[in-house]
Formats: structure tokens, sequence, C-alpha cells
């Protein structure tokens, strides 16, 4: 950060503005940040929001109001040619083009989808959506079960209308009427940072197989330490154990195969494996079995993490 901020050659912060109007000179235009949670006003009070309005009916001008009301200093923005024409109001119904993810749990142990109770879902970085509709609550519970995995919208949709039963309850609605719902709350959802978008899904598995398969890059990075990339293009830091297992999943190997490779390196002193009763290479019965439950849980969580591959 020092020397990309302070003491790189080049270096001359300017206004969001000014990087619009320069933008312009060469044949683009402002779109969006990358984060759609960036845009949003609805975080600040009611009457800031009525003065930004009010300030000017400008997208730049609100932009470069929104960096100083959050002392923003760092941007993604995204540019696009000039003579692009952008329909700029997000609409419901855009929805049904994308697939969804999310790692939304719900706030009780124990919920009843089809009552008319008010349920909270916590998302990332504790943002939240309460609802006492029972589409919403299915299709929320829906995208929690299947994270890392995303959904279709499609089939996001008929999941939720099965697991609530809409045929119970009087006055079903049309299926028209359940994707406009579903719409509306999932793009309420995108622009508070709760859901993902995307066209393209990652290729990952939330189960592993009978030979599992890690992503490439990240068996080639753990070869170096412990940060690794993960499908969904994040950062991650894996523990020791998931480490010595990621280079081993090329899907050559089964179980068995896998804790015979790990139990040779821990035996030959390549790889230092922590065990939770502190089994070491003395006992090679005991250790096997430590090992054999520690690589189910491992891959496990490397599936959670969205690190193995179909």
């Amino acid at each position: 950060s020092l020397f990309h901020d302070d003491l790189a050659e080049h270096n001359a912060p300017v206004y969001f503005y000014q990087f619009v109007e320069h933008a312009a000179r060469h044949g683009l235009k402002y779109l969006s940040e990358a984060h759609f949670f960036e845009i949003q006003t609805g975080i600040f009070p009611a009457q800031v929001v009525d003065v930004l309005n009010r300030i000017s009916d400008s997208a730049i001008a609100k932009e470069q109001y929104l960096d100083f009301l959050k002392c923003r200093r760092f941007r993604q923005t995204l540019l696009c040619h000039d003579d692009q024409t952008l329909d700029d109001e997000p609409r419901p119904e855009k929805v049904a083009s994308f697939n969804i993810a999310s790692p939304v749990r719900s706030s009780e142990a124990e919920q009843k989808v089809q009552s008319r109770e008010l349920t909270t879902f916590i998302g990332p970085k504790n943002s939240s959506v309460q609802t006492d509709n029972p589409l919403i609550k299915a299709a929320m519970s829906a995208l929690g079960q299947a994270w890392p995995k995303a959904l279709h919208f499609s089939d996001l949709l008929a999941v939720a209308r099965q697991s609530c039963k809409l045929e119970s309850f009087a006055g079903t609605s049309s299926f028209d009427d359940d994707a406009r719902v579903v719409g509306d709350l999932l793009l309420r959802a995108y622009a508070g940072g709760i859901v993902e978008f995307s066209l393209t899904p990652p290729r990952l598995v939330v189960r592993p197989s009978e030979r599992p398969v890690a992503s490439p890059l990240a068996r080639l990075q753990s070869k170096e330490g412990s940060e690794v990339v993960n499908l969904r293009h994040f950062n991650i830091r894996v523990d020791p154990l998931a480490q010595q297992i990621l280079p081993l999943l090329d899907g050559s190997r089964d179980r068995s195969a896998l804790l015979n490779d790990l139990t040779a390196l821990v035996e030959s002193g390549v790889a230092v494996v922590e065990t939770d009763n502190g089994v070491t290479a003395d006992n090679p019965e005991e250790l096997r079995r430590c090992l054999a439950a520690a690589i189910d849980r491992t891959l496990a969580e490397l599936a959670e993490m969205a690190l193995l591959v179909a």
C-alpha cells in the first residue's frame, strides 16, 4: 500500500467526477461499480438520501457525494462505450436469467417454512433479511443448503414452491406472481450483499466424490503455502492437513489411496499432522485411524470452501 499509494512513479489522486471526465475523452462512460452494494444509498438515514436526491439528478454527482459520505478512497469502477444505451432501473424479472448463490442461514435452529412467523436470515458480514413469506423463506433456505453451489433462478423457484407446498394455501398465486415475489426479494438481497448473481456458475461440487478432485490452481498453490484461491475467486487459508491433502486430489486416488499416501508422508517426516489426541507415527495403527477420520473431515471442509471440482 505504501509503495502503490505514496511512492509509485505514477500517483495522481483524482476525484471520481474527474475520472469520469477523463474516461469520456476516450469514448467511455460510467456503468456501475463492480460490487452493486457500493452504489446503494439505503444504508444511510432517509433524510440523507433525500438530500442526495435533491442535490442533483446526476448519477455522477451522487456517486461523488457518496465518496465523501463513505470516506471512500478506492473504487472498482466499470465503464462501457459511450454509444451504449443503458437500462439503469434494475427489475425483478431480470433476475430470471441468473444463477444465485449465498451462504445465508436462518437465525433460528429450527424453522417452519410454511408458517407465517417472521424469520431472519443471516448473510455475509452480518447482513440480514427478514420475511414472513413462506415462499421467500423456502428460497433462502434452499440457497443456504446448496452453498457454495449456485442455483439457477428457475430451479430455485421450483424448489421453493415445492418446499412450501403452495398448493396447500388458499388463493394460490400464479407461477408468474411467485417469480416476481422471489425476483424482487433476490434483487434487494443482491443490493444488500446477501446473495451473488452469476451467468456462469463455478464448476464445483458440494460433496466429495469417491476420487476427489481439487482445483488445479489450488493444488499448485498448496505446494508453496497455505493460502490458495478457490473456485469463487477468493483467497482463503487452509490448515496444515488440508495443505498436505490438496496436492493429492488429482482424481487418481480414492480414500484408501489418500490414506496410504498421507500416512507415508507423516511416517517419513515430510508431513507433520497434529491429531486431536496427540497420536504420532510411533503408533501406526492408531495414526491411520486418526488420519482416516481427518481425511473425511478435511474433504468436507474443502468442498465447503469451494475447492473441489466435478
